[in-house]
């Protein structure tokens, strides 16, 4: 098991939220002016997705304590992969709305699987320069994210954007599939984070 390898693999899965959530920026105007909307309700799909991209977090961190690691992050990518295509083909900016929340739904996954499985793997300074590693990674999203979609959406439109998101989204998923084994530990089951850990101050 290439411990560097892995931390790449679920790296890569985490950098895709940050960049999804802004790879289309640039063409929201050509969005506003496709579906005929209002310039409030285009930019609620960026809303959204930070919105559901958050909550799905604390969802995600219990169910990947208790399930595995594995189990957690292919069936999200999936989700995002399922998501992004269908966001390609929205005909309306409602439809779009709801695939962009899908979209964030699967790959909040991403980061909450990337630092257990860091946590899973590495330990004293290694662990320290894997999780520089991930949060360098993290960092770039937002980033690349808007550079990428104004290439692309300035040749082929929103709709290419999406369908690149599908396709690097489906090499993620092969990727995670060959690369990431489960990590999660034998023995006694941990005490998980869950939601009533917010109430505590």
């Amino acid at each position: 098991m290439n411990k560097k390898v892995i931390l790449y693999c679920v790296g890569f899965a985490a950098f895709f939220g940050p960049f999804t959530q802004t790879i289309y920026t640039p063409i929201l105007p050509e969005i506003q002016h496709d579906f005929q909307t209002s310039g409030f309700i285009v930019n609620l799909t960026i809303s959204i997705f930070t919105f559901v991209l958050a909550m799905m977090q604390m969802v995600y961190g219990p169910l990947t304590d208790k399930l595995g690691r594995r189990k957690i992050l292919l069936p999200a990518i999936l989700l995002y992969i399922v998501a992004s295509a269908g966001a390609a083909l929205s005909t309306s900016i409602w439809a779009l709305l709801f695939f962009r929340a899908f979209q964030a739904a699967g790959i909040a996954a991403g980061s909450v699987v990337a630092t257990t499985v860091i946590g899973d793997l590495f330990e004293g300074k290694s662990l320290g320069r894997s999780m520089g590693t991930f949060q360098t990674l993290v960092t770039l999203g937002p980033v690349i994210g808007p550079v990428v979609g104004g290439f692309v959406g300035g040749y082929t439109g929103y709709q290419g954007v999406f369908w690149v998101l599908t396709g690097t989204g489906l090499i993620m998923f092969l990727a995670n599939v060959k690369l990431l084994p489960e990590t999660k530990p034998e023995g006694p089951e941990r005490k998980g984070f869950s939601f009533s850990d917010f109430t505590i101050v």
